[in-house]
């Protein structure tokens, strides 16, 4: 009897294939989270508590006082877990899409590459999109202002942009999890 090699290589790079894309998946996870915690930095934390601030003459505002909704907010998004919520619920929903797929779906790594791309697409739009979110509140905010000037009132439209952006990004792949016309099983 004669066996051949070449199902068995094809098998193999075949694997080697599927977990490739796997591992671009968890990476581009792991870069969308980073970008999101970041994004919870900049949008969610907009009242500094650095000891650099405390100095005379500062020219940062203080913290809204204790009990305000503002101060509550700010707070739990400044340190872990809560700087970590935005990031984890981003992810988490992209892993879910997948996840919940796998029933009627047979995963190829062409799905695999296509949500990675659509994480990394998320982070370049919101990247190059955020800097202008940020530059809204002058046209209607009283003019002359402070560059130092923070708060909600300042970090609305980009925390507006990322959750939009959030919801689309997890349609999407929803979207390609379900409607894909490759990979559907039996």
């Amino acid at each position: 009897m004669v066996h051949s090699h070449g199902g068995a290589v094809r098998r193999v790079a075949q694997v080697a294939w599927l977990a490739s894309a796997a591992l671009l998946l968890v990476l581009s996870w792991f870069v969308l989270f980073l970008h999101a915690e970041w994004f919870t930095g900049s949008a969610l934390v907009p009242y500094e508590n650095r000891p650099a601030f405390a100095q005379p003459n500062n020219p940062f505002p203080p913290k809204p006082p204790r009990g305000t909704w503002e101060r509550a907010v700010n707070d739990f998004f400044e340190h872990r877990p809560g700087r970590c919520v935005p990031g984890g619920v981003v992810v988490a929903g992209s892993a879910i899409m997948l996840v919940a797929t796998l029933p009627r779906r047979k995963v190829t790594p062409g799905l695999l590459l296509a949500l990675a791309a659509t994480n990394l697409i998320f982070v370049v739009f919101y990247a190059f999109a955020a800097p202008a979110m940020r530059q809204l509140p002058l046209l209607w905010l009283p003019q002359p202002r402070s560059e130092y000037d923070a708060g909600y009132h300042r970090t609305w439209p980009e925390i507006l942009l990322f959750v939009v952006l959030s919801a689309l990004l997890i349609y999407g792949q929803w979207w390609l999890c379900e409607h894909g016309d490759k990979g559907r099983r039996s």
